[in-house]
């Protein structure tokens, strides 16, 4: 299976590609991260919808 890697910001846009990605049979690795002005919380409850996993990165 192919592989790729999504930046998951868990806004629709990101979430919208990913699906994208998913619906042609390559499986997606979100990534995001972490800074003062933004949680990785919302990315990684819009990963656990797709059914992919979220990795956050400091």
């Amino acid at each position: 299976m192919t592989k790729a890697i999504g930046l998951i910001s868990g806004g629709l846009d990101s979430i919208l590609a990913a699906k994208i990605i998913l619906e042609q049979g390559i499986e997606v690795m979100g990534v995001s991260f972490r800074t003062p002005f933004f949680s990785s919380q919302g990315a990684e409850q819009a990963a656990k919808a797709l059914g992919s996993h979220c990795g956050s990165w400091i």
